[in-house]
């Protein structure tokens, strides 16, 4: 059974004498189907119901003319792609150039030559074909574009709302071990001290050192999904250098007495007093590259310095470095040593362990306060890391009177009245405030040295505050902290509005 022949193209030959035509169809007929019209109504009539393959279009027509006619043609958006050729007799060249002008695509003069005239037809008849298809081809690829950018978007939601709950999912989980561990910490704080037995208190210890690492993890984990999802507190505070690297050294000090390292804080002379910044933040930077200096450190001391780089009227460039003796790092290792779950080798995962997020961290976090970081090391011979950033040189201006809410923990109605509490007083209070809500256990060792001196700024809220340490209860001893630190001024500041 043979298969059925491919239908011909349609040519819709216009012309008010369509006997003109009749030899050219009669020659194409085995090849084009001609349907004949005598007028420009007639053909537009046609080509509307059934859509011809090309047009062949006389100028010179009684009542509307091939010229109107072409132009109803490209008006139709239906009709406006099917090509045009006119048929005329005149050879004036303005006629062709106005012809050319309303989008005709050919023309022919009578009479007409059947040669030429099939290859014209052809060669418009194959050009719009081949345009459809590059339209059908372009209008596939845009419905393909558009259902996969539905798709991706919709991939996009769907991870980052499951990115988002991971975060939340680890966020929540971080705090929910945080809490229990800070307690188990700080009651075995509280027993070591009241123990005799040396071999107790030595096992006390070791129960210290593995949660303080544990609780370092954990904090790490909660530090890296915060940074993801931009949620890193970076207010400034007043604070004294010297202060910030006791306080640093106060944190670590376990860490460092298991191994035996000494840690040596330098202060340069140069360096002003007090310097307004986000020093909770440079703390924690700090307390990570202390911590990592300590661990791929077994011998020496490690020193913590400040010091100051290019001064200007109002704003200090301070430069805060770690220097130890460990193993060092490799040039090789250096370039991708900020990067996360990064480690020198991957051998020291099981040597020195660690989730390998403290160095990456320290990058994010000094980037967040527009700062930089680097290390200079040589393998064997220990590493230095710097962290460098521009601080304010004083105390937080207040605006007429009124304290701005970064300076409010640094005003306490102590004595009966408002008083500027001391810049070692206050970075004492915030770093206390700041592990009570961690649930740090190091809160009590803090509260216990420096007692004396704290509790006469806490005033009425000194005892309760006392008991809620002795019990190991952190979120009430948060509640009576910053009533003591900030209540007082918010009221003061309410007032003076």
């Amino acid at each position: 059974m043979n298969a059925p022949s491919q239908a011909r193209p349609v040519v819709l030959a216009i012309d008010d004498t369509p006997a003109n035509l009749m030899v050219l169809a009669s020659a194409l007929s085995k090849e084009f189907s001609f349907q004949l019209a005598s007028s420009g109504t007639q053909g537009l009539e046609l080509a509307r119901s059934v859509r011809p393959s090309l047009v062949m279009l006389d100028i010179m027509m009684p009542g509307m003319d091939g010229y109107e006619t072409c132009s109803l043609f490209k008006a139709d958006a239906n009709l406006c792609h099917i090509p045009i050729i006119f048929v005329t007799a005149l050879s004036e060249t303005d006629a062709e150039i106005k012809g050319l002008e309303l989008g005709a695509a050919d023309y022919l003069c009578k009479p007409i030559n059947v040669a030429i005239a099939r290859q014209r037809i052809r060669n418009l008849i194959e050009r719009e074909a081949l345009r459809q298809e590059v339209s059908a081809h372009r209008d596939r690829l845009e419905e393909m574009v558009a259902a996969r950018t539905v798709e991706l978007v919709r991939a996009r939601e769907a991870a980052e709302a499951a990115s988002q709950a991971k975060s939340i999912f680890l966020g929540n989980m971080s705090h929910e071990f945080r809490t229990p561990l800070g307690i188990m910490l700080g009651m075995n704080y509280l027993l070591q001290k009241q123990l005799d037995d040396q071999k107790l208190k030595d096992k006390c210890n070791k129960i210290a050192q593995a949660g303080v690492r544990l609780q370092g993890l954990i904090q790490n984990v909660l530090d890296v999904t915060r940074i993801h999802w931009c949620d890193v507190s970076l207010s400034s505070e007043a604070f004294s250098p010297e202060a910030l690297l006791s306080l640093v050294i106060e944190r670590m000090r376990l860490q460092a007495q298991v191994k035996l390292l000494d840690l040596t804080p330098i202060v340069d002379p140069q360096l002003p007093n007090l310097l307004t910044g986000a020093s909770l933040t440079i703390k924690h930077i700090l307390e990570l590259l202390v911590a990592n200096a300590i661990k791929f450190s077994n011998n020496g001391a490690i020193q913590i310095r400040a010091e100051l780089e290019t001064p200007t009227e109002a704003t200090q460039w301070v430069r805060f470095s770690v220097a130890d003796h460990g193993i060092g790092i490799g040039p090789e290792q250096i370039e991708r040593i900020f990067g996360l779950f990064t480690q020198v080798d991957e051998s020291n995962t099981r040597t020195h362990g660690g989730l390998g997020v403290g160095l990456y961290l320290c990058a994010q976090l000094t980037k967040a306060l527009g700062g930089e970081i680097g290390v200079d090391s040589e393998l064997g011979h220990g590493s230095l890391f710097w962290i460098r950033f521009p601080l304010h040189n004083g105390a937080l201006p207040t605006l007429s009177g009124v304290e701005t809410p970064a300076s409010m923990p640094y005003r306490s109605s102590h004595a009966g009245g408002q008083e500027e509490l001391p810049a070692t007083i206050a970075q004492q209070l915030q770093s206390l405030l700041e592990l009570v809500r961690n649930s740090d256990f190091d809160a009590l060792a803090l509260w216990e040295r420096e007692q004396p001196v704290l509790a006469g700024y806490l005033q009425q809220w000194a005892k309760p505050f006392d008991q809620a340490m002795e019990n190991c209860d952190f979120a009430k001893a948060g509640t009576y902290l910053q009533n003591a630190l900030i209540k007082p001024v918010v009221t003061d500041a309410r007032s003076a509005l």
